[in-house]
């Protein structure tokens, strides 16, 4: 739980009045999740994902403060800066180790790129985890698995998800430290490619 507080500043009560229910319309508009930025001093940029639980509650007279009660649904503060990684291999099964910079196992966004014949896996061997899919992919054909969202979605725009064959396979995370990630599967080819966000 975040609480966020502030001070509400203006030169006539008049103004402070409209800084405070502005400020008030803002943070009950907030039907989503919000992403909060900071850079402290000395440290790189780092962000979090909160939602609005309470408030705005605003005190005072001539200067206002504000108090708003945030919840984390995802404990994680991540970096500002994206982090992308491509893997290719001239023998067509793409491996290569993706480091997680934290010190907590993260969330990704991974693409597959064909060609890669049915029933192909897309794997963390470090922690063993991998999702299988039972449809090959054709030369340029992509599917992208966001893990947060526990989505699968072809090139095409087309929902993937009832391509990944369960029980078996889990939306695995990047765990701290080094992870070798792979394809596993027949049919792969110098274009076959991994992108890990």
């Amino acid at each position: 739980a975040i609480t966020l507080t502030g001070i509400i500043e203006g030169a006539t009560a008049t103004a402070r009045n409209v800084s405070a229910i502005n400020v008030q319309r803002a943070f009950r508009g907030l039907a989503a999740d919000v992403l909060l930025k900071s850079t402290p001093s000395g440290q790189v940029g780092m962000q979090v994902k909160a939602r609005t639980v309470m408030g705005p509650r605003i005190t005072g007279g001539v200067v206002k403060q504000f108090h708003v009660g945030l919840w984390c649904p995802d404990p994680r503060i991540y970096s500002q800066t994206e982090n992308v990684q491509a893997i290719t291999t001239p023998s067509g099964s793409p491996s290569a180790n993706v480091t997680n910079a934290g010190n907590f196992p993260t969330l990704h966004v991974v693409r597959v790129t064909g060609p890669l014949n049915a029933n192909w896996q897309i794997k963390n061997d470090t922690s063993g985890e991998y999702l299988q899919v039972n449809t090959a992919l054709a030369a340029a054909q992509w599917v992208e698995f966001d893990v947060e969202d526990r989505t699968a979605l072809r090139d095409s725009g087309v929902n993937f998800y009832g391509k990944i064959v369960f029980p078996g396979s889990e939306w695995w995370q990047l765990q701290a430290g080094a992870n070798t990630v792979k394809t596993v599967g027949a049919g792969g080819t110098s274009a076959t490619r991994i992108d890990i966000t």
